[in-house]
């Protein structure tokens, strides 16, 4: 039963974005190029949070802090991977009104699935071995719901709170907008908080509700940018003359 319970709630974590690498990623061989610098750069930045985690003592007993680092570490190796973009970009000159079209969109859906299955791995990851037990595994601060299905729909909102990151934080490095990139931040910081209230007693069903009104308004932050950046049809008939 736990093993099923396991596995199954792996589905809602791992399904979307299989699909979303497979239809939008695997048919490009420089986007999977760029999926795997992605995760990379996630890693790096996950170690530089553990880095400075491990040398301030004081962060090592406030979750609020760790989580604040945390996010604010991942933003900035995200960061740090689009100033790479933009700069190969350039060298490549390629014309500026053929990157903000199609090409640009699955760079950001690119980053966004690599940083998500990153997370969802270091969420589910530790889970593993709790899948062999017999019954249903609870945890004492959360008894209303098995604690695979709590970080499964846990992994899932943040799946699509990064897609959705991905997207308005690359248009605003573009344009240069630092109040979307200050945005992109809070956003993630808020994020890492609500997950952490999970942690409390009773904390995981506000958790969920917390980060699921964050991801719809992640979405809405996303939208916005993303369809003033879609070509017209005269524009991109310009571009193929």
């Amino acid at each position: 039963m736990t093993a099923s319970d396991f596995f199954g709630s792996l589905f809602i974590t791992f399904g979307p974005l299989a699909s979303a690498f497979y239809f939008g990623v695997a048919y490009r061989a420089y986007l999977t190029v760029v999926s795997v610098a992605a995760g990379c750069f996630w890693l790096l930045g996950s170690m530089v949070a553990t880095l400075f985690w491990l040398a301030v003592v004081p962060l090592r007993d406030s979750i609020f802090w760790t989580s604040i680092v945390y996010s604010a570490s991942l933003e900035l190796a995200r960061m740090a991977l689009f100033w790479g973009i933009m700069k190969g970009e350039k060298l490549t000159r390629v014309r500026r009104e053929r990157i903000l079209s199609e090409e640009n969109m699955l760079i950001d859906l690119t980053v966004g699935v690599s940083f998500a299955v990153m997370s969802a791995l270091a969420t589910q990851g530790p889970l593993i071995d709790l899948a062999m037990g017999p019954g249903t595994i609870y945890t004492e601060h959360c008894n209303s719901m098995s604690i695979f299905w709590s970080a499964s729909l846990q992994s899932f909102m943040m799946s699509i709170c990064h897609i959705a990151w991905s997207f308005l934080a690359w248009r605003a490095y573009h344009a240069r907008r630092r109040f979307s990139v200050a945005l992109a931040f809070a956003l993630h910081i808020l994020a890492a908080i609500f997950s952490s209230l999970s942690a409390l007693s009773n904390g995981c069903v506000p958790s969920l509700l917390c980060m699921s009104v964050l991801t719809i308004v992640s979405v809405v932050a996303a939208y916005r940018p993303v369809r003033k950046s879609i070509p017209s049809r005269v524009t991109l008939a310009r571009l193929d003359t």
